[in-house]
């Protein structure tokens, strides 16, 4: 899986420049089914055509994103149902998306508006979910907890353009 590479035009110039869009695809490629792939510069923000996509890395080019970059891998690397878990929908609307990953011990719910507004998200948990009634599901990008309501749904606040990651582990 992939958002750019050298054969097309680079993410954050296809989004008009857009940091938050750039970030919001990053979350993305790393939640869903596959192995994520990242062109070098990406994950600094450069931007350019394809006949540019072969200029010198700017290392430092924009260190809150790349800062964002490592924490959405290191999110990855330490969650098996990340890398390898079933993946199941659990919310598709105009402008937001949620899907599960998981695996018998562990399940990761990812969460997407993709608004300019902040949203709040009633998220079903699917008929394969392993979490408990009442169990608390911790943000894997340090932005907070939802809890697990009796009705077997998680009530989500996402910022404009945001995203969680709410893991459960048994």
């Amino acid at each position: 899986t992939l958002i750019d590479n050298h054969d097309m035009i680079r993410f954050l110039s296809d989004c008009g420049g857009d940091p938050k869009k750039l970030e919001q695809a990053l979350g993305f490629l790393f939640a869903v089914r596959g192995t994520p792939h990242v062109y070098y510069g990406t994950e600094v923000g450069m931007a350019g055509p394809t006949h540019e996509n072969r200029k010198e890395m700017q290392w430092d080019k924009n260190p809150e994103l790349t800062d964002r970059f490592r924490q959405l891998s290191g999110a990855r690397a330490s969650s098996q149902a990340l890398q390898v878990g079933h993946q199941q929908e659990l919310q598709v609307g105009d402008h937001t998306y949620a899907f599960s990953r998981m695996l018998p011990e562990e399940e990761v719910v990812c969460a997407f508006n993709n608004s300019d507004d902040p949203v709040t998200l009633t998220i079903p948990l699917g008929k394969e979910s392993q979490i408990p009634d009442g169990a608390v599901l911790t943000d894997m990008l340090g932005q907070g907890q939802a809890v697990l309501g009796e009705d077997r749904t998680l009530e989500v606040t996402l910022p404009a353009r945001g995203f969680h990651y709410l893991q459960w582990k048994e």
